[in-house]
């Protein structure tokens, strides 16, 4: 029940964005004299909530405007008033918008951004672990549309090192930034060996191709079924450019092993011998599936992302 609740308002806040997406497109514009009610109604909607800072009318450039707007997002917010956070229809919807600006913005900012939330939501503990699961909620959690690594790693930078969040509170932060750190956009895939049906042992940099789509399941999972059937059925399932690896992380091979015909021939189907990339964590498998894009050099284009995504990616780059 609780679940189902918590994605209820997670639907909720995120159809109410239409709100600071109306304001970012404001921000970008030099105004227009005509049309002063649409703005009217976006800060009179926005001031039952909270009132959002005056930027400074020197600003006149958009860069400059939407720097200002997020790390002065949070100046009339009451962190005292532990109240707010027994709302979250309306602080939650506060914090949505703002995670949506983070995405906009140049990461250096994003991290300013963070550190003046967090250093505000300091002073009381209650408060400050409230946004901290607001983080992890939204950012972390596989199930959310949010859910942006690149920018849960300031948070978890700040948590691991803060003199205010408690010990055992950081033991969670400490762990999955760990994870996170490890195959990041950009760098090359860890290596890993893999066996095939007929258990001959190959390592990832034994394969090639143009894109190689690097898929961890399980094929009792749903999501897994799901996920194979969109990419078996999509173009780029068997585009001769695109090398597919399904590769099986865990140790016990039964269900594995039936489904052994599970997958188009032109895949490659693996599994991890004696779940090693489990066992020494090689991946962030924090949920199965996980799929990641790499190039054909092994380095990380997309982690921990979905099929649309991969497929979108692949249709603006595959020549």
């Amino acid at each position: 029940m609780k679940r189902i609740e918590s994605n209820k308002l997670i639907t909720k806040v995120i159809m109410n964005c239409f709100l600071i997406n109306a304001i970012w497109y404001l921000m970008g514009c030099s105004g227009n004299p005509g049309k002063p009610r649409q703005e009217d109604n976006i800060k009179a909607t926005t001031e039952t909530a909270f009132k959002l800072p005056e930027i400074p009318v020197t600003l006149i450039d958009p860069e400059g405007r939407s720097e200002f707007l997020v790390t002065h997002y949070w100046d009339n917010f009451d962190f005292n008033d532990t109240a707010s956070i027994k709302k979250p229809e309306v602080a939650e919807q506060i914090f949505v918008d703002f995670v949506d600006m983070l995405g906009r913005i140049p990461m250096s900012t994003v991290q300013k951004a963070i550190t003046i939330l967090m250093e505000h939501t300091s002073q009381k503990y209650d408060v400050q672990k409230y946004f901290i699961e607001l983080f992890d909620k939204y950012l972390y959690d596989p199930n959310s549309p949010f859910r942006n690594e690149e920018l849960y790693i300031p948070v978890l930078e700040y948590i691991v090192v803060s003199p205010t969040v408690k010990s055992e509170d950081k033991i969670t932060s400490e762990y999955r930034l760990k994870m996170a750190m490890k195959n990041r956009m950009g760098s090359v895939a860890t290596n890993f060996v893999f066996a095939e049906r007929d258990g001959h042992q190959r390592k990832l940099t034994d394969v090639n191709g143009e894109y190689i789509v690097l898929y961890f399941n399980n094929p009792g999972c749903s999501g897994c079924k799901e996920t194979a059937a969109k990419m078996k059925m999509s173009s780029f399932g068997r585009n001769p450019k695109v090398t597919v690896l399904a590769i099986y992380p865990d140790a016990d091979l039964s269900e594995w092993k039936e489904a052994q015909h599970e997958f188009p021939k032109e895949w490659i189907d693996g599994y991890s011998p004696n779940g090693k990339i489990m066992e020494k964590g090689l991946y962030d498998l924090k949920a199965i599936p996980t799929l990641y894009l790499l190039g054909k050099d092994k380095k990380v284009i997309l982690k921990d992302a979905n099929w649309t995504q991969i497929e979108m990616y692949l249709s603006l780059n595959l020549m």
